[in-house]
């Protein structure tokens, strides 16, 4: 293992201004730290996406309406190869969503549809891809500041959000002073019956969250009080009483709040709607809440390209989802005739336009091979088919002897083929 010494981040001469971390750029500035995310990502996926010509909107999603929950008949399955790639638009999205508040909600609706995506999931992933086309970096300042004594959780949740399934959002943030340590947005696992009880939900997960920061804090010799912030009056009350009251049907295990509350480990203080910074990890917001929401996260979004960012290189596979989907729109105009080579060899169709360049070489192979190779004892699967051989799936044992049977010059295939 080579470990290369970059310098010391700090504000002297000697020190780095500005270094990378694990693809995360950390820069001192005259009144703070700035963190930022690793802008790739976002790059990646709007290449892959096919909206580099597009225009950029200034919210990452909209409010779901009946047409987008996947409900009507005309919103067809996504075929295997754009399934394959919106799991991997989805993914990229989930990952960039943990150094970015304002797309985690998004990220975290879209990555939902990953085991069966259809038409309208696309729309939404495409419609957080003009977002990032719009603000592709988003940075955070951390701002000096003197030492807080409480650590000050804000959480909320959207009742029944889902059109769907009816389940409800919560998300939270945990501030250190001026300063976003953490965030989050979920989909509650239980159907909440009321938005009271959703609420409810939300706090117990935002005591966790800020009881886990609290012990940390402890670790590092600092004493420090805990504040969980929400803006349901019904929600705190429930939390700041004993039992269980009007809602017998809530799980007792979900009681252990207000035992702590009147212990003292933490109170449940209110805050204003407008002002709960948490909103944004619940719902789709419109542009002017959006920015607000980031103004009380610390995050400003920044144009242009960090020095120390990492360069994209080209994104071989092109726009997956264009290159997806005339493949698919092929497959239809062909006919079964066409399917099967009129050459005695072999005949191997792709099953994805996507294939990686060794798949490619393999098919170019099959079509270049002068020379007829015996096919007993291959462990290949292999169906008769009008008076040719079609492969379906081949063995690396048949593979080998392919190679050794066909005669082909390899510089002379082209990669794109």
């Amino acid at each position: 293992m080579k470990i290369t010494n970059r310098g010391i981040l700090g504000p002297e001469k000697h020190h780095v201004q500005e270094i990378r971390l694990l693809n995360r750029i950390l820069a001192w500035d005259h009144d703070g730290i700035r963190y930022e995310a690793d802008q790739r990502h976002a790059e990646i996926l709007i290449e892959s996406l096919g909206l580099t010509n597009s225009k950029g909107v200034e919210t990452p999603g909209t409010k779901n309406s009946k047409d987008e929950t996947g409900e009507t008949e005309s919103d067809k399955y996504l075929g295997d190869a754009e399934a394959t790639a919106f799991r991997a638009a989805a993914a990229r999205c989930n990952f960039l969503g943990l150094d970015r508040p304002d797309v985690q909600f998004a990220a975290k609706e879209i990555s939902r549809n990953m085991a069966k995506p259809q038409e309208c999931h696309v729309s939404a992933l495409k419609r957080l891809g003009r977002y990032l086309k719009q603000h592709p970096r988003a940075a955070f300042k951390f701002k000096f500041q003197t030492m807080p004594k409480t650590i000050r959780v804000f959480c909320d949740s959207n009742y029944a959000g889902c059109l769907k399934t009816r389940k409800s959002t919560q998300g939270g943030i945990i501030m250190h002073g001026m300063h976003c340590i953490k965030s989050w947005s979920t989909t509650q696992a239980i159907i909440a019956l009321s938005s009271a009880e959703a609420e409810y939900y939300g706090i117990v997960k935002a005591a966790s969250q800020g009881l886990g920061i609290k012990s940390l804090c402890r670790d590092f010799e600092r004493v420090v009080d805990l504040e969980v912030h929400t803006d349901a009056s019904a929600a705190r009350s429930i939390a700041n009483r004993h039992g269980l009251g009007k809602v017998r049907h809530i799980d007792t295990h979900y009681l252990w709040v207000q035992q702590r509350v009147a212990r003292g480990d933490f109170k449940v203080a209110k805050v204003w709607g407008k002002e709960n910074p948490a909103d944004l990890l619940t719902k789709f917001l419109d542009s002017e809440s959006i920015k607000k929401c980031m103004c009380l996260f610390g995050i400003q979004f920044l144009s242009g390209r960090s020095a120390e960012a990492p360069q994209l290189s080209a994104v071989a596979e092109g726009s997956r989802f264009a290159v997806a989907r005339a493949h698919v729109r092929n497959t239809k105009e062909v006919t079964k005739t066409s399917q099967v080579s009129a050459s005695p060899i072999v005949n191997t169709h792709a099953r994805s336009a996507t294939a990686s360049p060794a798949k490619r070489y393999i098919r170019a192979l099959f079509r270049s091979a002068s020379c007829t190779f015996p096919l007993a004892g291959l462990r290949g699967r292999a169906q008769a088919k009008g008076g040719c051989t079609l492969i379906t799936q081949v063995s690396p044992h048949c593979l080998h002897n392919i190679f050794h049977a066909a005669s082909v010059n390899f510089a002379a295939i082209d990669a794109s083929d």
